[in-house]
């Protein structure tokens, strides 16, 4: 994995997201957070950087007279990088894919492996999934792993606010979001000092639109999700500690904006 800007400096802290089931809610929070941050000054080519992660096909590829595919190829999944000059100690991580079910462990362990060898301390996810082994949906919930996992989860677990109340993510809890899955068990073992997972319980159908409607490198916008990309808006802004300002018309208009260059992609499959 090579980066495209060799001196794109990393903050200690990172923002992981990725197309999460079931509306790409964690994914727009975090680009409507980016925007935010960035309002005043905007972005630099300095502060922006990609990547891409190889991970093999899903099925094994012997060369046969109608298949020229050579067995070790690889697929190439974009990672978009940006340090906000506004906040220097945070850097957005965007996968803008995923590959098939059985590969997304292995992409989850190469983008963690990369953070930690770039000095990256911390890292929040945020995500919207189907949760099962919890009470409730339309909840946010809090799972911490590392030094300050216990205080972290303690103090989340009875704040209120702009968030509402949030609650700490059951060790028992379960999702059909593979890549949240893999996150879980990745992060547990990771050489993070500290590491968090931000996920609103979302019990709306998967195939809703969303996987027919969304195409990476194009725009989506759906209102009616306005109020779950608000919260986990707000809930990635406590927890990186940022001020951010009232943001309720921006919510109602954040797209799902990839890079226009990169090879469009369908999203995968639902996952339950």
């Amino acid at each position: 994995m090579q980066l495209s800007n060799p001196s794109f400096k990393f903050g200690s802290t990172a923002v992981l997201a990725y197309p999460d089931t079931t509306r790409l809610a964690g994914y727009r929070s975090a680009l409507l957070l980016l925007k935010s941050l960035t309002a005043e000054h905007g972005l630099n080519d300095s502060d922006q950087c990609k990547f891409s992660v190889g991970v093999k096909p899903t099925e094994l590829a012997i060369p046969t007279p109608g298949n020229n595919r050579i067995a070790d190829t690889y697929e190439e999944i974009p990672v978009f990088l940006s340090t906000p000059s506004s906040a220097p100690s945070v850097t957005f991580c965007f996968v803008n894919g995923v590959p098939a079910q059985e590969r997304v462990p292995e992409l989850v362990d190469c983008i963690v492996s990369f953070l930690e060898e770039y000095g990256v301390e911390q890292v929040v996810v945020p995500a919207a999934a189907d949760l099962t082994g919890v009470k409730g949906s339309d909840r946010l919930w809090v799972r911490a792993f590392g030094t300050a996992s216990d205080e972290d989860s303690s103090a989340d677990s009875k704040k209120t606010g702009e968030t509402g109340c949030t609650f700490e993510l059951p060790s028992n809890a379960n999702t059909n979001d593979i890549f949240l899955s893999a996150l879980g068990t990745i992060l547990c073992v990771s050489e993070f000092k500290c590491s968090k997972l931000l996920v609103y319980s979302d019990k709306r159908p998967i195939g809703s639109g969303y996987r027919e409607k969304v195409v990476f490198g194009q725009e989506f916008v759906d209102e009616t999700d306005t109020s779950v990309v608000g919260v986990l808006h707000h809930a990635l802004a406590e927890a990186l500690r940022v001020p951010v300002a009232s943001q309720q018309k921006a919510v109602e208009v954040a797209r799902v904006q990839l890079d226009p260059e990169s090879t469009s992609r369908e999203l995968p499959p639902a996952f339950g």
